[in-house]
């Protein structure tokens, strides 16, 4: 599972040090990154954003006879292989944006299923965004005193680093490829899809994970131009970090999109397992990481 990001928890912590204060920045802020692979990520601005774009969607319908409103979800498009391609490559600037911005769109498309779109790759960076979250806990355990012996060899070293990265990226892509893709499949079922097929589901699953695995790794990049260490660029953190937040909060959109452009679901059902529920989680871990922090004065 991704990890809860110790370095955004500890800029937030770090702008307000009074308990109160902290508070209400997570409230303000949302989430930690990397909270659960298998769950996604969501809070209140995604379902108003849900909300909203649900009187956009094509097919949309509003019911007036007898004098009563009734709402008729739309059903998702079907997705075919052959469906027309609305992408020159994997790459294409009009497939990043439409994966960002309209993910629905993106969904129907026929790229996201599609043969050699990079899946792999995709898991690398996500298993890599789990790394880098394993090596935060660290940090953040080393905050509260309980360094080991191991922990200068990836936060005093670039070259530490990137080479637990890399070596546990791999193996954490593994565990995205297939329990990821195992549980996404689960609450497809659990939002009322009829054994989904299981290529789909990984695309639609890397696809919406990649919203906020790849910046956070993006951020490391950065980091390791710009700072000596990860140990040094843990310490500098501040409100930079927390612009961080925005990418897995969009992932939730993204991830629910997906699953009603490329899956017959139940709106309902479909909305509490990619949406609330990981909601849920995210709030205890803000609440964890905040009275930690906290206690550190």
């Amino acid at each position: 599972m991704p990890a809860l990001s110790g370095r955004t928890t500890q800029a937030l912590s770090k702008e307000s040090k009074d308990s109160s204060l902290t508070s209400l920045a997570l409230l303000r802020a949302g989430a930690p990154l990397g909270m659960t692979a298998a769950l996604g990520m969501t809070n209140p601005i995604c379902l108003d954003v849900v909300s909203c774009d649900l009187h956009v969607r094509r097919g949309d319908e509003l019911d007036d006879t007898a004098g009563n409103m009734t709402w008729s979800d739309p059903t998702p498009d079907p997705v075919s292989p052959n469906a027309p391609q609305a992408y020159a490559t994997a790459w294409d600037p009009r497939a990043v944006r439409d994966l960002l911005f309209r993910p629905a769109r993106f969904f129907r498309s026929a790229l996201p299923y599609a043969p050699g779109t990079g899946l792999k790759v995709i898991a690398w960076v996500i298993g890599m965004n789990y790394a880098i979250g394993r090596i935060e806990r660290q940090l953040v355990r080393a905050d509260l005193g309980q360094q080991t012996s191991a922990t200068a060899f990836y936060s005093e070293s670039w070259i530490g680093f990137w080479t637990v990265v890399l070596i546990s990226g791999a193996l954490s892509g593994l565990l995205a490829w297939y329990l990821g893709t195992w549980w996404f499949r689960v609450r497809l079922r659990w939002s009322g899809a009829v054994n989904p097929d299981a290529a789909r589901a990984r695309a639609v699953y890397l696809h919406s994970s990649l919203v906020w695995a790849a910046p956070t790794v993006l951020s490391a990049i950065v980091a390791t131009l710009t700072s000596p260490s990860y140990a040094a660029a843990w310490a500098d953190s501040g409100w930079g970090d927390v612009m961080l937040l925005v990418f897995p909060f969009w992932s939730c959109v993204v991830s629910y999109r997906g699953v009603r452009a490329a899956f017959d679901v139940r709106p309902g059902a479909a909305r509490f397992w990619f949406l609330i529920a990981p909601a849920v989680l995210i709030t205890f871990a803000i609440g964890l990481f905040a009275a930690l922090y906290a206690a550190l004065g």
